[in-house]
């Protein structure tokens, strides 16, 4: 997409961005990259790490989406929610102590402020934008341009909403991952296959951050037996990987909340609700050090194993 200017746009594909100023993106790709631009607000859920280069005040946040059919067209494309790699960036401008060319956005609020959905959207209404155009939503590698009236209506009907409840991708508080209070504290949660396992990991998260507890990283890929021993020393776990993927969520608690022991309290209560057998298809690694390194080992394997 080169030389746009003043853009609120939705699209799904892999993604290149250049000679752009004054931008809204909400996409979710296989690929992020901006090159050559300024002033780009970007919500997104990438394959991999998004890369900039030569590009400042380039800000970044979780895509936040939800219409019906979107679950089976992220299926389709290849994409996992719990697989978004917005806060991974990769800076190829940065130079030495200088100031970074990107920040993070509140996932909760900002997104409802820059990204207008079909719905509110006039096409007699001359303040939006003069030249406004509207790229076709659905998940496709091969996008097509329709004419803006007709886009207008066919987006309507979706019924899609920003609500970060609904949102197919978990909203992720990276920047308390990247910059912590030195006094708050991390823990992990392991959820290992199982019917219903993506539901079950959702209601973890709604439930944690009513506690004040906020997922900062998350996971969904297939390990091998020696990956669990490796990164959890535990045979019990490692026998689970069998099942299928692994779901990996790690989550910050803030000074004066014990966020481990959270952790557990709230695993605990969803495998006596969900009647999860054996209950260990749970983990919970309660140390913050500890759990801050296996998230790291379990983020490192590449995204090709989901």
């Amino acid at each position: 997409m080169p030389y746009a200017e003043e853009c609120r746009m939705s699209y799904c594909s892999s993604i290149f961005i250049r000679y752009s100023n004054d931008c809204v993106i909400l996409a979710a790709c296989q690929q992020f990259r901006v090159r050559d631009s300024e002033s780009i607000s970007a919500f997104i859920a990438s394959v991999s790490e998004p890369i900039i280069e030569n590009s400042k005040s380039i800000l970044f946040g979780p895509f936040q989406l939800s219409y019906p059919q979107i679950n089976v067209q992220f299926r389709a494309a290849g994409l996992n929610p719990f697989n978004c790699s917005y806060s991974s960036i990769h800076d190829f401008s940065s130079r030495g102590n200088t100031p970074r060319n990107y920040d993070f956005l509140n996932p909760l609020s900002e997104v409802k402020i820059c990204v207008l959905l079909p719905q509110h959207l006039d096409p007699t209404d001359r303040t939006i934008d003069g030249m406004f155009f509207l790229l076709h939503i659905f998940l496709s590698l091969h996008p097509v341009l329709f004419q803006y009236l007709e886009v207008l209506q066919r987006l309507k009907s979706l019924q899609a909403t920003l609500d970060p409840n609904l949102s197919i991708v978990p909203p992720t508080y990276s920047g308390l991952l990247i910059n912590p209070s030195p006094d708050g504290g991390f823990a992990l949660i392991g959820l290992f296959f199982h019917i219903g396992v993506e539901g079950n990991a959702r209601q973890l998260i709604k439930r944690l951050y009513d506690l004040s507890v906020y997922l900062v990283r998350s996971r969904c890929l297939q390990y091998s037996r020696e990956d669990i021993t490796r990164i959890f020393g535990d045979s019990t776990l490692a026998k689970h990987s069998a099942l299928g993927p692994v779901i990996m969520l790690q989550f910050y608690g803030p000074p004066g909340i014990a966020v481990g022991q959270v952790c557990q309290g709230v695993g605990d209560e969803l495998v006596g609700r969900e009647h999860i057998e054996p209950p260990t298809l749970i983990h919970v690694t309660l140390d913050s050090t500890t759990a801050s390194k296996q998230a790291d080992m379990l983020s490192h394997f590449p995204v090709s194993r989901a």
